[in-house]
Order: C-alpha cells, then structure tokens, then sequence
C-alpha cells in the first residue's frame, strides 16, 4: 500500500505478506487496530496521507510481525508435533500492545525452544 509522508510528500510502501497465500494483507492488519483513524484519504491519488512518526511506527511494528511469521513457519517446520504451543505461546503475547506483542511472541518462543 502506497502512503504520502504528510511533512515530505514523499511516497512510501506499507506492506505485509502472507507467507501462505502471497496476499498482501496490510489493509487488515492496520484497519484491525484502527490505525487508519489518523490518516487522511486523498481520492484523487488514492493514497493514504500519514505522518512520518505514524509511518515510522507502522514500518517498525510490520517488520517485527514479520520476524514473528518467519520464526513460527521455521518453528512449525522443525517442530510439527508442536503446532499448537506456538500457537498457544503467540496467542498469549495478546493484542494489546501491538508495538511489543511480536516481539514479546518472538522472545517466548525462542526461550520456549532455545532458539538465538
């Protein structure tokens, strides 16, 4: 998804993929947690209009659900028998606190399996 960095003008992609299905689902993701309520809409570019601190966040908060995917798909993978405590041990980070629930997520689950 294309944003207009409101100081700049400069555009900029806000994306997160699906591992599975290769569907881009960052409208979901962001709309989920009302992160749309800030931006503006600009109908003749179609693009969402945001700050650079919202951008910022946003990117970060993306990167670390990333990481988080990456590491229960390679966990899932070496550990199949053990599907549902990663996902009982990635349920329980909550959702609260979306800017630490991967991260929280992440460093459970390395503790839980000894990962680095």
């Amino acid at each position: 998804m294309k944003v207009q960095i409101k100081e700049t003008g400069e555009i900029k992609y806000l994306g997160i993929i699906d591992r599975k299905s290769g569907v881009d689902f960052i409208k979901d993701f962001i709309g989920n947690h009302n992160g749309f309520s800030n931006w503006e809409y600009n109908d003749d570019l179609e693009i969402y209009i945001v700050s650079e601190d919202d951008y910022e966040w946003w990117s970060t908060v993306i990167r670390n659900e990333e990481d988080l995917m990456d590491l229960v798909d390679e966990l899932k993978e070496d550990h199949p028998d053990e599907w549902y405590v990663i996902d009982q041990i990635v349920s329980d980070a909550g959702n609260d606190d979306l800017e630490v629930r991967a991260l929280y997520a992440i460093a459970n689950l390395k503790e839980y399996f000894k990962e680095d």
